[in-house]
């Protein structure tokens, strides 16, 4: 199941928004590809400090923790 949860209100952010498509389309799509029963949500959140925070979440296999430290390099 793929659920969205968009902002209760509209938010306004300043973004790249082509890397934020590919960001999301990457988080998203590696949650569908790993969670083969469950849910994957996708939720939006305006933050107090101005900022919009944007989660996936998914109930699928997840990372190694050993491999967790790795994720971000090239």
């Amino acid at each position: 199941e793929l659920r969205l949860e968009p902002c209760p209100a509209p938010v306004f952010a300043r973004a790249d928004l082509r890397r934020l498509r590919q960001i999301l389309t990457n988080l998203v799509g590696n949650a569908l590809k790993f969670t083969e029963e469950g849910t994957v949500v996708v939720r939006c959140a305006a933050q107090p400090d101005g900022r919009v925070r944007i989660q996936v979440l998914d109930s699928g296999i997840g990372i190694e923790p050993a491999l967790l430290p790795l994720i971000f390099q090239d």
